[in-house]
């Protein structure tokens, strides 16, 4: 089921997407992780695909 980040909505909202404030982003979207025994790479893994997401769509182009 999706749900919102609203904490990271708000980091994001009105800045520029550098690596610090995507970086916080990210921490705010994965603080409540609880990953299960071996599986701690797991949440590196999500913060990493979540910056390279908003990066993309970042660099999307916005039909006329």
């Amino acid at each position: 089921m999706p749900w919102r980040a609203r904490e990271a909505e708000r980091v994001l909202r009105d800045q520029p997407l550098t690596d610090e404030v995507l970086d916080l982003c990210a921490d705010k979207v994965f603080e409540g992780a609880q990953p299960r025994p071996g599986n701690l790479y797991k949440v590196e893994l999500g913060k990493r695909t979540l910056k390279s997401a908003l990066r993309q769509a970042a660099a999307m182009e916005v039909p006329a």
